[in-house]
Parts: structure tokens; sequence; C-alpha cells
């Protein structure tokens, strides 16, 4: 669990190695990707990187994905501000990874560089790569895309927040 794999390691090894794989197990040369909250932040992220793959894709639907999280509420504060962006520093600095089970603040323990690199996203810093500085916003502005269609609660406070997902959707 105490990794230096992070999410440039994810956008640039993981995500070609799953798609190399599924258009190989599945003989199509299009198919449908379906992606929730950071999983969606990262498939864009590596569209954006490796354009050639948006034609392999027909349609994209997201579920509750932001890149960062700008909306305003008690519970942001005390979930986001207090625990993410001041206790699990700490937390990450102390144990070498973010025990978020343990925790019970996710469902999968994320390693150190994963956390803070996407700690810096949420917090609305620009949508660069914080390994080698690839900018995936003008990358994908100036890309092709493929049809998106995103869904976002309703209510939800800070997670999937309709407006966060929103603006995401308009970078």
């Amino acid at each position: 669990e105490a990794t230096e794999y992070g999410m440039h390691e994810y956008i640039i090894e993981d995500f070609p190695f799953i798609f190399e794989n599924v258009k190989r197990i599945t003989s199509k040369e299009r198919f449908h990707v379906v992606a929730h909250s950071d999983g969606g932040l990262l498939l864009l992220s590596f569209l954006a990187r490796f354009p050639d793959w948006c034609e392999k894709i027909s349609s994209i639907t997201l579920l509750g994905t932001k890149r960062s999280i700008q909306v305003r509420s008690i519970k942001k504060f005390f979930a986001i501000d207090l625990v993410w962006y001041l206790l699990c520093p700490l937390v990450v600095k102390s144990a070498g990874y973010l025990p978020a089970v343990k925790f019970k603040i996710g469902s999968d323990n994320d390693t150190k560089n994963f956390t803070l690199q996407r700690m810096e996203w949420l917090k609305g810093n620009s949508w660069v790569d914080p390994i080698d500085e690839f900018d995936y916003q003008a990358a994908w502005n100036n890309g092709v895309k493929p049809p998106i269609l995103a869904y976002a609660a309703i209510n939800d406070p800070y997670h999937g927040n309709r407006e966060d997902v929103r603006k995401f959707l308009e970078e």
C-alpha cells in the first residue's frame, strides 16, 4: 500500500492496458464506457493524453464525475475541507498511504501519491499532470470528443454535486 503509484501511472499505464485488453477480449473496434467519480476524471485525462482512443469510444456515461469540489456547504466543509484537506495529508505522511477503508472515508485505500495528487485537482488547481506537467485541459479542449452523458445527484452536498459536475464538463 505504500507505493509511489499515483494518478499519472493510472493514466499512462493502467488505462492503455485496460483499453487494449477490452479491445482484444471483445474483438470490438468501438465500445461504450461507463465511469464513476474519479474513474471518470482518470478516463477523460487518459483520452486527453491519448486522443486516438476517442475514435474507438462510441459514448461515455459519467456518474458523479467532477474534477474539483467548489460547491459550498457545511457538510463539504467538514468532510472535504477539514477531513480531506487537513487530516488526510497528516495520515498519509504517517502511514505512507491513505487507509480510507479503516477510517470509513472510502471503499478502497489510496496510495500517497494518488491522494496528494488528486487533492490538488479537487482544490481547483489546473488540470495538469503532476509528474510531467501535461496540460490535460488544453489537450481535451483541442481534441475530438466522444459523446458524453453525465449524471449528477440532485441533492448531493459535495461528492457528485451537479454544479461541480457541470463545471467539469464545461472546462
